[in-house]
């Protein structure tokens, strides 16, 4: 990702802005991301999306183990 943002001309500490917004905000969009320029959220919205994992249901066992069934924006 590092290498990605430095070939659009940005700073390295817009990755770490980024996946904060990700992981951390769990934003839906790439416009929500209100601390990124504007012209940079318009690149990675041209070329990326985001998308979210709708949980179906979570299966468990006696011993603790846990399956998690996960839809995809797609219906897989």
């Amino acid at each position: 990702m590092e290498s990605l943002f430095a070939e659009m001309g940005q700073k390295p500490y817009r990755v770490k802005q980024t996946l904060e917004w990700i992981y951390q905000q769990r934003v839906d969009e790439i416009g929500q991301m209100t601390n990124l320029p504007a012209d940079l959220r318009q690149q990675l919205a041209e070329t990326y999306h985001l998308n979210n994992l709708e949980h179906i249901e979570t299966k468990g066992a006696s011993d603790t183990t846990r399956k998690f069934h996960f839809r995809l924006h797609d219906g897989r």
